[in-house]
């Protein structure tokens, strides 16, 4: 079975990157450290699920730009998944 979940707000337990607040690129960048202490809340039942089997595919708003670091940060803590889609923010979001 394929699983979809949503990245800020549900595997972590803030939201990162807001899409109503629109900083540069640059600010991001500097603000990685501070990402990579912010810990997952749903990591150890998303193992559980992909280890019965499941494919997890993490859809995010965030920015093209940023799926890597957002690789990163899910390898840092071991969250599980089978692919990952960031979407950007959308013409519908503000």
């Amino acid at each position: 079975m394929k699983i979809g979940v949503d990245l800020d707000g549900v595997i972590t337990p803030i939201g990162f990157i807001n899409p109503s607040v629109k900083l540069s690129q640059w600010l991001y960048i500097l603000l990685i450290p501070i990402m990579l202490l912010i810990l997952p809340t749903k990591g150890r039942e998303l193992r559980k699920i992909k280890s019965q089997g499941h494919t997890i595919i993490i859809v995010s708003a965030r920015p093209k730009w940023c799926e890597k670091l957002t690789i990163m940060w899910l390898k840092y803590h071991w969250v599980s998944f089978t692919e990952i889609y960031c979407v950007g923010f959308g013409k519908g979001t503000k």
